[in-house]
């Protein structure tokens, strides 16, 4: 499984961070501001990742719920659980080494925070020279 694939992820990851560091740049060109900037992108990016979890853990029990009694299942949906369940696993995996890379800058926020700051370093530079 491709977790980059993964909805509420992808569509965060595909954001344009340079603009936004530009345009945060070139609007507030302040260290404080880039920083608490990038503490943001960090906590969305967290919250993006629980949300990728939720939907595992609500496609998990929709498929259990259709059960007719405990411990029985309709035809195929035991393969399915398996294997949302495999995901769920995985997903989980994924994300607790996601956590312990984030006081780093590393792994997979290491090109979004990179591509803020040179953004906003542009920014301010180009706000800066407009002034002069």
């Amino acid at each position: 499984m491709k977790f980059s694939k993964i909805l509420p992820i992808q569509s965060f990851l595909e954001q344009d961070f340079y603009e936004t560091g530009y345009r945060d740049g070139f609007d507030h060109h302040t260290e404080f501001v880039m920083n608490n900037r990038i503490k943001s992108i960090e906590a969305t990016f967290i919250f993006r990742l629980g949300m990728a979890i939720g939907q595992k853990l609500k496609r998990l029990s929709e498929l259990i719920n259709r059960c007719k009694k405990p411990g029985e299942f309709p035809e195929g949906v035991m393969l399915e659980i398996e294997s949302v369940t495999k995901d769920y696993e995985a997903l989980i995996a994924w994300l607790e080494t996601g956590k312990e890379l984030l006081p780093d800058k590393k792994g997979w926020l290491n090109k979004p925070i990179g591509d803020y700051r040179a953004g906003f370093i542009r920014g301010a530079d180009d706000y800066i020279a407009g002034k002069r």
